[in-house]
């Protein structure tokens, strides 16, 4: 049995990334079973949604069948999830490398299938500053949240979650840390002086980079500070305090969702920003050049921001 999240998951694969279990270190609130399906007796889908990446091709497509749900990583994998949720199965016509199979079952369905249950999971990094707390990293793909996260690493601070992090409520904020691992392309890793690694799948080049694999925060963790990552435009790299709702509002396109057409799932997201507008933690805004010679200064600037926040 492997734990990520909140979630407990019995796999006919190994999940290197995890640690296995024999009792969850938090209370769990679901327990997944991930196997091979043998068989894929289905109508003609009709898929209800279509996730496309910034040069317009189709990631994954969402058809809704009287099993569950059809989830198609077009020319990679297919998922077939159980209206609960609790039973994931994949279907490969051809054979997928493992890694490939566990980055989109750890990465992409299981966080879809935490929000489909109605829970916060961002598209962000996490880490713990000392004298801060856990500071989210939120911002789309290839904004740079997991360079940041590493560089924080290297000065200190403590991975909680790279690119993906549950957010619940008790009542105030607490981020669920996931697995352990950052996820760099080889630029990050130069500037980083990070080496060795495996890829995280095979069409992509990033890497799972050793030097800085340890071990997450195993307890739920205060959320300190929420930043957002603004890639488009910027000469230099900036770090401005928000107080608008506003752009806290915008991370609702930062979520992880599996049926979008679902108007209760949708409106228990923008429920669960609600309750992290009224929290009230403090928001910033970094304004990030991807210059990777002017990441030292970002991450200094960063630090010393958020210290300055806390009142250290």
């Amino acid at each position: 049995m492997y734990q990520i999240f909140d979630v407990t998951l019995d796999a006919d694969l190994a999940l290197t990334e995890l640690v296995e279990v024999g009792v969850p270190v938090n209370v769990c609130t679901l327990n997944l079973t991930v196997r091979r399906g043998t068989s894929m007796l289905l109508n003609e889908l009709k898929f209800v949604h279509h996730w496309r990446n910034s040069g317009g091709h189709v990631d994954l497509s969402l058809a809704i069948v009287e099993q569950g749900y059809f989830v198609r990583f077009p020319a990679l994998v297919d998922f077939l999830i159980s209206t609960d949720g609790c039973l994931i199965e994949y279907f490969m016509d051809t054979p997928l490398p493992e890694n490939t199979l566990r980055h989109i079952l750890l990465d992409q369905m299981i966080p879809r299938i935490l929000g489909q249950q109605g829970a916060l999971v961002l598209h962000a990094s996490c880490v713990r500053i000392d004298r801060v707390g856990a500071v989210l990293f939120v911002g789309e793909s290839g904004a740079g949240k997991s360079t940041l996260a590493a560089s924080l690493q290297t000065q200190g601070a403590e991975l909680i979650s790279d690119d993906c992090i549950l957010v619940k409520f008790s009542p105030e904020p607490l981020v669920v840390p996931s697995y352990s691992g950052s996820r760099l392309f080889e630029d990050s890793m130069a500037a980083l002086q990070a080496q060795g690694g495996e890829l995280v799948n095979h069409y992509t080049a990033k890497f799972r980079p050793t030097q800085l694999t340890s071990p997450v925060l195993q307890t739920p963790q205060p959320l300190a500070a929420i930043c957002l990552l603004d890639v488009h435009g910027h000469r230099e790299n900036t770090v401005t305090r928000s107080r608008s709702a506003a752009d806290l509002m915008t991370l609702i396109s930062q979520t992880f969702q599996l049926d979008v057409t679902d108007k209760s799932s949708v409106r228990r997201q923008f429920e669960n920003l609600q309750k992290l507008t009224a929290a009230e933690k403090p928001l910033f805004k970094i304004g990030y050049s991807h210059d990777l010679e002017q990441l030292p200064g970002l991450t200094a600037a960063v630090m010393r921001t958020l210290q300055q926040q806390a009142g250290n």
